[in-house]
């Protein structure tokens, strides 16, 4: 494990990418502070498809379409559910959970958001570690969101969550993901 973090930490520092990447914009998050003995900030989440401390509202229009364009079928004046603080908090919980499960890998989750922003069922669509879906699932269930909105008004509608996991050390400073 810890060679593929070195080789990738090599990689970063020669500003070798895959060549699939150059085309889309990637956000990083970094540490606040560096790990003791050196003055690089590591990345706390890499890649991320939107910004992540920022609620829909705050969002720009721009991150705003990206998001709607997940969804089939939404009218002009319809809005998708997101969490009604950001992805920040649910995050840095999955991260938590993580960090005492382990592996890597990626799970894929179908959570049904009701009108009120309440959590009903949670479907797991794709997981690569079982333990971390079950407790993934349980986190995510206590989730408050805004509602998806249909026609102006509060409607259920269904938020599907992608947390990617991979070798994250104990000294990650969680202050990153707010």
């Amino acid at each position: 494990m810890r060679i593929v973090a070195i080789a990738m930490a090599a990689l970063l520092l020669t500003g070798a990418r895959p060549a699939l990447a150059l085309d889309a914009p990637k956000l990083n998050y970094k540490e606040e502070t560096a790990f003791t003995g050196t003055h690089i900030r590591r990345d706390v989440l890499r890649d991320s498809w939107l910004p992540i401390n920022q609620t829909y509202q705050e969002m720009s229009p721009e991150y705003q379409r990206k998001l709607r364009a997940v969804y089939n079928n939404l009218a002009e004046d319809d809005e998708p559910p997101f969490p009604l603080h950001g992805l920040g908090p649910s995050i840095k919980q999955l991260r938590e959970v993580h960090r005492r499960i382990g592996g890597t890998g990626e799970m894929k989750l179908i959570l049904s958001v009701d009108s009120n922003g309440d959590v009903g069922d949670v479907s797991v669509y794709s997981a690569s570690n079982a333990r971390m879906a079950y407790y993934g699932a349980i986190l995510l269930s206590k989730e408050k969101f805004k509602p998806g909105v249909c026609h102006g008004a509060p409607c259920a509608m269904e938020f599907m969550y992608r947390f990617e996991y991979a070798f994250f050390d104990d000294v990650i400073d969680d202050t990153a993901v707010k």
